[in-house]
């Protein structure tokens, strides 16, 4: 009864309907539940299996639920085996806010150039200082998956168009698309995964920049927590500017749920960017990057989510011999994202957000600030 609910589309009576039968803890068994049910209905059979069998192992069950979940089991074991397709699943989101910076003016209002026999102290035009304005923006992600030899297989694309009310010179195309392979845990939940996923990035009407990725990695699942590590090669174009670039990561990430109602995720990566042109201005650069991130559910309509991101860019050689008598560039750069997330009715997510953008430097003219403030509206299919 609970699959059929959630082939209804309701969600929540699925959920009442499972805590109904959970016997201790129902809190935490129901919300796994609702994670093997979700994970078999999208086509991904082996993590569907693996929440099963977390749920046998770590919740008393009354006889019903046990009988239940050994069916699903027994089920699902054979549906995976037999390759059975799944469709295409995906997510629509509408946006409206208002952003303080669309254009990435700079936070100084005067910049000092060094030219021969001293410096110059030089007033920005009003061009290159922050303008504010509002947006409107809709995004569309598809996926699916398929059984493929002793893994599976999932394609996904996305796409998200954001106009802006007056500075159209700012509207943004966003296209996304990839594919990733997973293979099937062992049996001490170890796996690898491997993909390549492409970006193409417009402004203003225009081709900003170009991303290829190619991706590696190795998982490790542990109760409740995945570790991940490995390493990608990203090559970054940007058509008419000297900027290409190709980079090298690696990196190691810890995602947990801690309970039904709390999720988090820590990762670090370090890259070494290599330029494709010797006139690129600061050659190559390092890079650090941490990501923590995590969600709170209150109850089963209301949530919080957050993400902080910190990152630091050291140049290999000067910028330009006017910053600084060409010092070597670094950034420091931190991203902070807060929303709170309400569910309406059984198909729609409402969504309130806040974004703050900081860039500092040693070199003045790569100073900046943002902020943003939105609200969503977003429904899967």
């Amino acid at each position: 009864m609970a699959v059929e609910y959630l082939d209804q589309g309701r969600a929540e009576a699925a959920q009442r309907l499972l805590e109904q039968i959970v016997g201790e803890r129902p809190e935490f068994a129901g919300a796994w539940l609702d994670l093997a049910v979700a994970a078999y209905r999208a086509g991904q059979l082996d993590a569907a299996l693996e929440h099963l069998a977390y749920v046998r192992e770590q919740f008393p069950l009354n006889p019903l639920l046990a009988r239940q979940v050994e069916t699903w089991q027994r089920e699902w074991r054979t549906a995976r085996g037999a390759g059975v397709p799944s469709i295409w699943r995906g997510e629509i989101q509408l946006d409206a806010g208002y952003d303080d910076n669309v254009n990435a003016g700079l936070s100084r209002s005067q910049i000092t150039l060094t030219i021969p026999g001293g410096q110059a102290i030089l007033p920005l035009a009003s061009s290159y200082r922050p303008r504010g304005d509002s947006f409107t923006q809709l995004g569309i992600s598809l996926w699916r998956s398929w059984q493929l030899a002793e893994g599976s297989l999932h394609p996904l694309l996305q796409v998200r168009y954001r106009q802006m009310g007056s500075e159209r010179d700012y509207d943004q195309v966003d296209l996304q698309g990839g594919l990733m392979y997973q293979q099937v845990p062992d049996e001490d939940g170890r796996s690898w995964q491997a993909g390549l996923l492409l970006q193409h990035y417009r402004l203003g009407g225009s081709t900003l920049g170009n991303t290829q990725r190619v991706v590696l990695q190795r998982l490790q699942q542990h109760e409740q927590c995945r570790l991940a590590w490995g390493g990608e090669v990203e090559e970054r174009s940007y058509p008419g500017l000297p900027l290409d670039g190709r980079i090298f990561w690696l990196d190691a990430g810890l995602a947990c749920q801690n309970s039904a109602a709390l999720m988090w995720s820590a990762s670090l990566r370090t890259g070494w960017e290599r330029p494709e042109q010797s006139s690129r201005p600061g050659g190559g650069n390092r890079q650090w990057e941490l990501n923590l991130q995590g969600s709170y559910r209150f109850d089963s309509r209301l949530s919080l989510d957050w993400r902080w991101q910190y990152s630091l860019i050291l140049d290999q050689e000067g910028y330009s011999p006017l910053l600084s008598e060409n010092e070597r560039r670094r950034l420091r750069q931190q991203f902070l994202g807060v929303g709170l997330q309400r569910a309406l009715g059984e198909e729609w997510l409402l969504r309130l957000g806040l974004e703050l953008q900081r860039q500092g430097s040693n070199l003045q003219i790569f100073e900046q600030n943002s902020s943003q403030i939105g609200v969503s509206l977003r429904r899967a299919f």
